[in-house]
């Protein structure tokens, strides 16, 4: 190692950012200002100090003034003031140097980069404002429409929250909707119960397997829960009510609460039920005779089908929601904040100094304390979160955020810190619920929607009336809707509605109208008027629902119920004429009664003897069939639930035919008999009457279900525990046929791609790709469709819903069925786009890092804070470092003398510890004369460090010989002085 002397200066950069929103006047009186003063001190430090770096450093502030004012005019400054720049360093060094070109055309990036981003972000807040305003007057038309809604309708969030309680629902409990909204806990059942349980739309989120194990009396159409329940009591009275429940979606797909709508049905339930009356007693009459009451029965499964349809009617609501602004915020392992950006400042109200290196806790709220905690507790699983939480700004004032993070890792890939970006969303989550909720109530609502100016002509139309008249918007827009549609109404209905709605009240009504095409339909209409805050009314609301079907069940049952009353007059003159043929259909009867598979027992009345059996009845109950009508602990015979609990006698079948009079049909039924063994039978009872209507008897069927009920429920614990494993897994596992199209999709495509497994179901494994990549995945498929062998780890690209892409990896088996025919493929997808991304950002900064040491000038070495040397670029000509191969993988103390590697060490702990360049310089003998060399240690991330080293010129090492006597420094060589520059005081130990 050559012998060296050298002498160590320690200087600090400190970087003001700045940011204004001044007057014109002043802004151009700041920046004429800066520029003026900065040209002289430039002009005067070059020329009488000869200190380049700090003029160098003025020069900054008035280009990014310039930037931040004027956009990207100050590129103008910015050039102006490097082509100064490389007139002052013409004048110094009496040529032109590349280090005031290279400087010249960084100033001129820099302006260009700060004028950019300034215009776009004046840009974004206007964008913001107009978004704000459209969004406020798009509420206000919407909450006067949901108002007038004619269902009781109520909405809760994903919380169980009420969020809406319109003020059809308000007339129906009597409870308004400022005492119910925001309320909890099922509060919302009280007014219907009595007490707190489950609604409908409590029940959205089973699927629809679930609700078949669980409940017979709920159906799912296309989504939509449609239930009917005689539990409630409105204002004293026991009601029966239709309730129409589905989920409500924002517009990536996520479910953000609930909607139902509930409808009175007493006296529709009321009518039902005399009709079923009626002819239940008409088929009990003549029951044995099969061919006389063919078209009775056929008439009654018709009307049933018929009530289905009634239900049928209503489609789903859904919401959106927007997104504003970011805030960058990072954190080690511990949650102790390391950077956050300027707008974290902006928003909170805090300074940089009051976040940094604290706990990021002290700015969430208390409630948000456990979602951050949970975020800092999975660091190791490499996960990304999106989560919602409350902070505190300094003001005391809390804010709703919507916070995105991610794992910082090293480049070993050992988790080092959190990166978290998030965004205010206090106003626009109150607003955009609302209107969501709002907007999706009238455009998917199941009735249709008018809406007129204050003359009555027609200002709007929703997706229902086009669907059910055939005109659009378009073709009706600005015409009196009667004058459309035809309406039945007379002169004088005419005038008592317009008269009801010139005084501000709601008229209700039914009338026929006329499609586009000429058919007619019918409607239950309600029109209320709608008032500016002046009180004039400025609009119409007019809420219709299509009745059509009713009013043809209700022709139908008027004919139906003509058509029994005259089969039943006809049957009664024939029964004296069919008494022969009523003997031997009897005996014909007999017989087959006595080889069907089903359990036939008759039971009498009043003493409560078994009057016939057949032996499939003695089959079921194994052993004679005596008794069975006696009650409790008399009878040999056990009758249960079919969940094992003992089934009262007055809710068994037999009892109730017999007693009561009712047809009971296909009731399941466990029956344990006198061995202890238990049987499950479809059980079913109809009463046979006398002439005056008296019940005299009843016939019970019994149909034996063990064996089948046994294999549903093999069969249904393995679909559970396939969908339960399929559903929680992380991974998206899908099955495809013979042809390559997909016949299961889990819940995980959601996340993944955003679609629905019901969208994939029916697509190709290549549907969702590039035409390119779907070719080449294709070829791959194609060969594997014909080896059928299994595949693992094949890597493909995929288009999501919202066109975002998303890179899986592939791994599959064949499937074949018990013959061993070929039925298609198995298969498990993992997303490794996160991964794929960091691999590509690591060796994108590889390469960046290489070129950049390699353009630089000087000489560039990679040090971490122990002093070990990582990479280097030695400048050609350098007199003290050896070359490259010879100081990678060692360390400072192994190349440099031990006093100077003890001071590079220094600084490039203090530059890991700060935060901010470090700057020395030293001089060494070497090759017959004294070189003078400055060094700059800049963290880089981690525990390393970039150290530049450069040779200072020959008029710096004369100017600094003239400046400074020599010193000598006890043991040494003598040496030249340092550059003469005003001098902090040094660490204790670092100059020598």
């Amino acid at each position: 190692m050559r012998n060296c002397s050298y002498r160590v200066v320690r200087g600090d950069v400190v970087a003001d950012k700045l940011s204004f929103r001044l007057s014109g006047k002043y802004k151009e009186l700041i920046l004429g200002s800066t520029l003026v003063i900065t040209i002289f001190l430039a002009i005067y430090i070059n020329l009488r100090l000869g200190i380049e770096i700090v003029y160098t450093h003025l020069f900054y502030v008035p280009i990014i003034l310039a930037g931040v004012w004027y956009h990207r005019k100050g590129v103008l400054i910015a050039v102006f003031l490097g082509l100064l720049h490389i007139y002052l360093g013409w004048l110094a060094y009496n040529t032109i140097m590349p280090e005031p070109v290279i400087r010249a055309l960084i100033f001129v990036i820099i302006a260009y980069v700060i004028g950019t981003l300034s215009e776009r972000k004046d840009q974004l807040h206007d964008d913001l404002a107009e978004s704000r305003a459209k969004l406020s007057e798009s509420l206000r038309q919407l909450s006067n429409v949901i108002e007038f809604y004619p269902d009781a309708t109520l909405i809760i969030d994903n919380n169980g929250r009420v969020v809406a309680w319109n003020k059809a629902i308000e007339d129906m409990t009597g409870v308004k909707a400022a005492d119910m909204i925001g309320k909890g806990d099922n509060e919302y059942a009280v007014p219907f119960y009595g007490y707190r349980r489950s609604f409908l739309l409590n029940l959205v989120n089973l699927t629809a397997d679930d609700l078949r194990d669980r409940y017979t009396d709920i159906s799912v159409v296309n989504g939509r829960f449609e239930a009917v329940t005689a539990d409630a009591t409105l204002k004293g009275r026991k009601v029966i009510l239709h309730c129409t429940a589905s989920k409500l979606y924002d517009d990536s797909g996520n479910v953000i609460g609930a909607i139902e709508s509930i409808r009175d049905v007493t006296a529709q339930k009321k009518m039902e039920a005399e009709l079923q009356q009626q002819y239940a007693s008409l088929t009990a009459q003549h029951e044995l005779l099969q061919q006389q009451t063919a078209e009775i029965n056929r008439q009654n499964v018709e009307l049933t089908r018929v009530h289905g349809l009634l239900k049928e009617s209503e489609e789903n609501y859904r919401a959106i929601t927007t997104s504003v602004n970011d805030c960058i915020l990072t954190t080690d392992l511990t949650g102790t904040c390391t950077y956050l950006n300027p707008r974290v400042t902006e928003l909170t109200g805090y300074a940089p100094d009051d976040i940094l290196n604290t706990p990021v806790n002290n700015l969430v709220a208390e409630e948000s304390g456990e979602i951050v905690s949970s975020i800092l507790s999975s660091v190791s699983r490499d996960e990304r979160r999106s989560v919602e939480i409350w902070i505190h700004a300094k003001s005391g004032k809390k804010m709703l955020i919507e916070l995105n993070t991610s794992i910082i890792c090293d480049a070993a890939g050992n988790p080092v810190g959190i990166v978290g970006a998030f965004r205010d969303i206090t106003e626009r989550k109150l607003a955009e619920e609302k209107l969501i909720e709002l907007s999706r109530a009238v455009e998917q609502s199941p009735s249709i929607v008018i809406i007129t100016d204050a003359r009555g002509k027609i200002d709007y139309v929703n997706p229902k009336y086009t669907q059910v008249s055939g005109y659009t918007l378009e073709d009706i827009k600005g015409y009196d809707p009667h004058k459309i549609n035809a309406a039945s109404l007379t002169s004088e209905q005419i005038q008592e509605r317009n008269r009801a709605l010139r005084q501000g009240n709601y008229w209700r009504g039914e009338l026929s109208k006329r499609k586009k095409n000429g058919e007619l339909y019918w409607v239950s209409a309600s029109v209320s008027p709608v008032r500016n805050k002046d009180g004039e009314i400025i609009r119409y609301v007019d809420v219709e629902e299509d009745i059509t079907e009713r009013k043809m069940v209700e022709v139908a049952l008027k004919h139906a119920n003509d058509e029994l009353v005259k089969a039943n007059e006809v049957l009664e003159n024939r029964v004296l004429e069919r008494t022969e043929a009523l003997t031997h259909a009897h005996n014909t009867l007999e017989a087959i009664m006595q080889n069907i598979q089903i359990g036939v027992v008759v039971v009498q009345r009043e003493t409560g003897e078994v009057s016939y059996y057949t032996t499939k009845a003695m089959e079921i109950l194994s052993g004679p069939v005596m008794g069975i009508a006696s009650p409790g602990r008399n009878r040999p015979y056990e009758f249960l639930k079919p969940d094992g609990s003992v089934l009262p006698d007055e809710r068994q079948p037999l009892y109730r035919s017999l007693q009561h009079g009712e047809n009971v049909r296909n009731e399941e039924v466990l029956i344990r008999r006198k061995d202890g063994s238990t049987v499950t039978v479809l059980m079913s009872s109809t009463p046979i009457v006398d002439p005056e209507g008296k019940v005299v008897s009843a016939v019970v069927g019994m149909l034996d279900i063990t064996d089948r009920k046994r294999a549903e429920q093999a069969a249904g614990e393995s679909q559970e525990k396939f969908r339960s494993i399929a559903e929680n897994i992380n991974d998206w596992i899908w099955e495809a046929d013979e042809n390559a199209v997909f016949t299961y999709s889990s819940p995980k495509i959601r996340e993944i791609l955003g679609y629905e497994p019901e969208e994939v179901i029916g697509k190709k494994l290549y549907d969702l790709m590039y035409p390119d990549e779907a070719k080449r995945f294709k070829k791959a498929i194609d060969l594997l469709y014909f080896t059928r062998e299994p595949f693992t780890y094949l890597r493909t690209t995929l288009i999501g819903k919202g066109g975002t892409l998303a890179t899986l990896e592939y791994s599959g088996r064949p499937i074949f069925d018990k013959a061993g025919t070929f039925r298609g493929y198995r298969g498990v997808s993992r997303d490794i786009s996160e991964r794929k991304r960091s691999e590509n950002a690591l060796l994108r900064s590889e390469a960046r890092m290489k070129a950049l040491m390699s353009a630089a000038p000087g000489t560039i070495i990679l040090v971490n804070k122990v002093g070990h040397f990582l990479d280097c670029k030695v400048e050609a000509g350098n007199h003290l470092f050896p070359k490259p191969d010879d100081i990678v993988a060692k360390n400072a103390y192994e190349v440099l003398p031990i006093d100077l590697a003890r001071i590079l060490i220094f600084n490039v702990n203090r530059a890991l510890k700060t935060g901010k360049p470090q700057t020395f310089e030293y001089q060494f003998d070497a090759a017959g004369q004294t070189w003078y060399q400055k060094a700059s240690c800049v963290a880089c991330g981690g525990d390393e460090a970039i150290v530049f080293v450069q040779d200072n010129s020959p008029e710096d090492q004369k100017r600094a010989t003239a400046a400074e006597p020599e010193t000598r420094q006890e043991g040494r060589k003598p040496g030249p002085a340092s550059r003469s520059r005003p001098q902090p005081d040094s660490e204790p130990g670092s100059s020598l």
